[in-house]
């Protein structure tokens, strides 16, 4: 049960928590049969409702970043070039009486222009994205929730990038006013550069590479995990079984017998409906957000203090439902009509729990003790007739936990599950099992008509919407990737024209001059990889808790990468190469 209160001004969680652990230490000593090991957990509302969320948005707060340093630096280097390729206008400025801080607030000034420029343009592309995501993520938002732009989020964004603006400008306004200006004039129309501009645009191409390495990186081992996490097998056959949840009335059933009968008459009504291959009832469907966890101890043991009481998943079901959802038996028997409100309390438990308890032997035939509460009357002591499959039941990849099962006639509540094996489209049948239940009852309501199919990929949705967001990272990564090494060789050729048209004069095949060009690149590539591995490194923490059956540091993915980073390298400058060997070596030589 979760209830919610408000706390006074001044209290603590902590001192609520205290206070709360007192309390339920009285009742247990009051009521030791009922109270017997239960204790009440204090969390805020907001931790409660984001603790789930929080790892992914961390992830995605981590990829936004990445990005945005992605940018700066592709930014910086193309304002850089841009002002190298004025350097003798700048100069011509110069010698007319601006100063240079009058040439760095102009080169600032433009710097923020074109941030300005393209905040507008991506506000509009953010206001496109945010629709196209609120549909995806429509029928998971629970009812009246509305998802819209934020002011606060959107002047935040502006300012960030009117501060990218004025760094990314920055860099490049200051080295080219440490120039020497006489040197542009001399120059003539000559694109001009120094080795120092050289070795900034390389270094900025390089930490592009890194930065596009951890992204693309971190996409691949995403997109890893999600296929392995859709081959996960959840221990039962969900494929073809329609579901749907009812609530019988307590004013209508007020006792256990009661709840019982109506049970099953409603179950045998849908099995007997054309169409169905199978029918059952269980309490807590896998995947649906209901389950219930017990205290308990094997008998033969030594009961433990309240405080170190094993715990397990605890479900009702009834004869029909490991059968139904194809549950594997591994030992023992099945419940069975023999196992009545009368008859001796029994339970079936899955594989981790008698591994865990006993190891190496048989289960079966061991006893148990369940707090009171947990059976409507009798003992609470129950024998394990039988041992199935371990399954999944919140996500694919929760760890394997120890599940008890008790019938669900010795164990009668309003609440259960209707799972329904059907021949074809089991949504097809939704209207006539509809029609089986009110043949019993025809005010009993039933909801949350769907199939186990559709309730495990909804479990599924965060990790695929994540996976495909940071999917869009990659591809942008490589884009400026991919612009950013273009810009920079194909620069370098042009500032190295007159040196390859030499080149060329004294005999250099064009093969020569491509594998020249080439080297400059791919030099590039392998100080970004290095960089790259380093902060993959770092990294890791925000991606490990994302992940399924892979590690973050995967040693073949981050290796596809830099495979791939090598090609996209080869790719941006195979047409600066083809510029460098159509170079007229006569044409070159005369421009000097």
């Amino acid at each position: 049960m979760i209830a919610m209160g408000r706390l006074k001004p001044g209290i603590s969680m902590q001192h609520a928590r205290t206070e709360l652990d007192a309390i339920t230490l009285r009742l247990e000593g009051e009521y030791p049969g009922t109270n017997r090991g239960q204790r009440a957990g204090v969390e805020s509302l907001q931790a409660l409702l984001t603790s789930g969320l929080r790892p992914a948005l961390n992830l995605l707060l981590g990829a936004v970043i990445f990005v945005l340093l992605l940018v700066s630096a592709n930014v910086a280097n193309l304002m850089l070039a841009k002002a190298l390729g004025r350097a003798r206008e700048i100069s011509i400025r110069a010698s007319l009486g601006a100063s240079r801080t009058r040439v760095v607030a102009q080169l600032l000034t433009e710097g923020v222009l074109m941030a300005g420029f393209g905040c507008v343009a991506g506000i509009g592309l953010a206001a496109v994205g945010l629709r196209l995501l609120v549909a995806r993520i429509a029928p998971d938002l629970p009812p009246g929730v509305e998802v819209h732009m934020d002011g606060t989020v959107l002047a935040f964004t502006a300012a960030l990038a009117f501060i990218v603006g004025l760094v990314s400008a920055l860099v490049p306004a200051i080295r080219v006013c440490r120039s020497e200006w006489g040197e542009a004039l001399r120059q003539r129309d000559r694109t001009s550069g120094t080795r120092g501009h050289n070795r900034i645009r390389g270094a900025l191409v390089a930490a592009q590479i890194a930065i596009a390495m951890v992204l693309i990186g971190g996409a691949g081992l995403l997109l890893q995990s999600f296929l392995k996490l859709q081959g996960v097998n959840p221990g039962y056959r969900a494929e073809g079984l329609l579901t749907m949840e009812y609530r019988l009335p307590k004013a209508k059933y007020s006792n256990g017998d009661l709840l019982t009968a109506a049970h099953l008459r409603i179950v045998e009504a849908v099995r007997s409906t054309p169409g169905v291959r199978g029918a059952a009832l269980i309490r807590a469907l896998p995947f649906s957000g209901n389950g219930n966890v017990v205290s308990f101890s094997p008998a033969d043991k030594p009961e433990p203090p309240a405080a170190q009481l094993p715990h397990a998943r605890y479900n009702a079901v009834d004869t029909d439902a490991f059968r139904v959802m194809e549950i594997p038996l591994l030992r023992g028997r099945e419940f069975t009509v023999d196992d009545r409100k009368e008859s001796a309390r029994v339970v079936v438990v899955n594989e981790s729990f008698a591994n865990r308890f006993w190891p190496g032997q048989d289960a079966a035939g061991r006893q148990v003790r369940i707090p009171a509460h947990d059976m409507e009357t009798g003992p609470s002591i129950a024998t394990i007739i039988g041992v199935v499959g371990d399954i999944k039941h919140d996500n694919l990849d929760d760890p394997e936990m120890s599940q008890m099962y008790v019938p669900m006639t010795q164990d009668p509540f309003v609440f259960s599950t209707l799972i329904v094996r059907a021949d074809g489209d089991p949504m097809a049948m939704v209207r006539t099992v509809q029609k089986a239940v009110w043949s019993v009852d025809k005010d009993q309501p039933v909801w949350k008509i769907r199939t186990l199919d559709t309730l495990i990929d909804n479990s599924l949705s965060g990790r695929k919407l994540i996976a495909g967001i940071i999917g869009g990272f990659w591809i942008a990564a490589m884009l400026l990737a991919a612009i950013g090494l273009y810009g920079v060789v194909a620069y370098s050729v042009a500032q190295r024209t007159t040196e390859l048209g030499v080149r060329m004069a004294l005999g250099a095949t064009s093969g020569r001059l491509v594998k020249l060009v080439l080297g400059e690149s791919l030099r590039m590539v392998v100080v970004g990889a290095v960089l790259g591995a380093v902060l993959a490194g770092f990294s890791a923490r925000l991606l490990e808790s994302q992940l399924y059956g892979v590690k973050a540091a995967d040693p073949l993915t981050y290796g596809t990468v830099i495979a791939l980073l090598f090609a996209t390298a080869i790719a941006a400058s195979a047409v600066p190469a083809w510029r460098a060997t159509r170079i007229d070596p006569s044409a070159a030589l005369r421009s000097e």
